[in-house]
């Protein structure tokens, strides 16, 4: 573990009125305009739509209404058409409180609910992370919880407009349990993880084909133990992903470990790249990774790290490379002050090595702990 000091800026505070506790990663344009949500804040508090141009011009582009007719508390980023449409989804709200799928129209700033999730065992509920396309149109997501077993599932939203579940989680010793991470789409299959379930109850990674699910791996110990967030992958077909605990069995006792950075190759062989060892390199990895074009990885701790912002916890959060050798490097220690704390999102880089994502709190004052912040870290 090696640290090393990056220039961190902070693009935008949040105030509480334009938003609070952006949660996830952010969606970068070609243009360098970056889009994201905020779980709650906007004068309804039901949390935000938002757009930061280039020049640093921040923009509420629509603020959630809640139960019956709209969602409420969106927990996943954003995707965008060619058209210039954002999809979303929120984690409650809709016609029985279980959670939505959106659409936002940027030229006209338009909302409208696509699909309300229905709060019985037909039906996931709670969506808490963003979706994903295929080339025909169609959106894939995972709802946390729901369904006929009641673990969550995976469902298909076709482009003229239905609504189908295609997976059920069962929580058995065969398949995974509670869904939390975005869906990787690769070859036609759908690959994922799931936060517990398995021969451990500690997690699974998870490929989909049609309806047919096959358990990849199956999370324990030192190899990690709860994945929350969705999975990269590699021009040679390798697979990367974080857990939020896990590794190193002695970080954090009596739990269960800080969390791992780990590599499933093409051939299903597990290994962990980093265990995280909680001050100063990280503790919870639960954002997911972006890998550059020599094979490193870029991530969030959302704890962990030298600052100091709760009394039992090891810090504020960090942001760190991991190389293929297993390297890691601390590229930021968040303070907990105007900078920011607890990065749970995924970051984006952009062409020439600038990472951008937001801090769940932290920043202004806004009467409860600090609202959060968007960040650029430069090399």
């Amino acid at each position: 573990m090696r640290l090393y000091a990056q220039t961190l800026t902070v693009l935008h505070a949040f105030d509480l009125t334009d938003g609070d506790y952006p949660n996830d990663g952010l969606f970068r344009d070609s243009l360098g305009n970056l889009y994201g949500t905020t779980a709650y804040g906007g004068k309804s508090r039901f949390g935000t739509i938002f757009e930061l141009d280039k020049a640093g011009k921040f923009t509420e582009l629509y603020e959630f209404k809640g139960t019956p007719n709209d969602g409420a508390y969106p927990n996943g980023g954003l995707i965008s058409d060619a058209a210039g449409n954002f999809y979303g989804t929120t984690s409650q709200g809709g016609a029985t409180n279980a959670g939505t799928i959106f659409v936002l129209n940027l030229r006209t700033g338009k909302e409208n609910v696509l699909y309300s999730f229905v709060a019985d065992s037909s039906d996931g509920m709670w969506p808490y992370t963003g979706l994903t396309w295929d080339a025909s149109g169609n959106l894939y997501g995972v709802a946390s919880t729901g369904g006929l077993d009641a673990g969550g599932i995976v469902f298909k939203f076709d482009s003229p407009g239905t609504f189908h579940v295609i997976h059920n989680f069962s929580g058995n010793l065969t398949d995974g349990l509670y869904p939390y991470g975005v869906l990787l789409l690769l070859n036609g299959k759908l690959y994922g993880t799931t936060s517990f379930g398995g021969t451990s109850n500690l997690g699974t990674i998870f490929a989909l084909d049609q309806s047919r699910e096959s358990i990849l791996f199956n999370f324990s110990g030192a190899a990690g133990e709860f994945p929350y967030a969705g999975l990269v992958v590699d021009a040679a077909g390798n697979f990367y992903g974080t857990t939020q605990f896990g590794g190193d069995l002695a970080c954090n006792a009596p739990s269960s470990g800080c969390g791992t950075v780990f590599k499933l190759d093409a051939d299903g062989d597990q290994t962990v790249l980093y265990s995280f060892q909680g001050s100063p390199d990280g503790d919870d990895a639960v954002s997911g990774l972006v890998l550059d074009d020599s094979g490193n990885l870029y991530g969030a701790t959302a704890y962990g790290g030298t600052g100091r912002c709760q009394s039992t916890s090891t810090g504020c959060g960090t942001l760190f490379k991991v190389d293929q050798s297993g390297d890691e490097t601390v590229l930021f220690n968040f303070t907990g002050g105007a900078d920011g704390k607890f990065p749970f999102g995924t970051l984006v880089r952009d062409s020439v090595g600038n990472l951008y994502g937001s801090a769940t709190q932290g920043g202004k004052d806004c009467g409860n702990d600090g609202c959060g912040t968007i960040f650029e870290l430069t090399p």
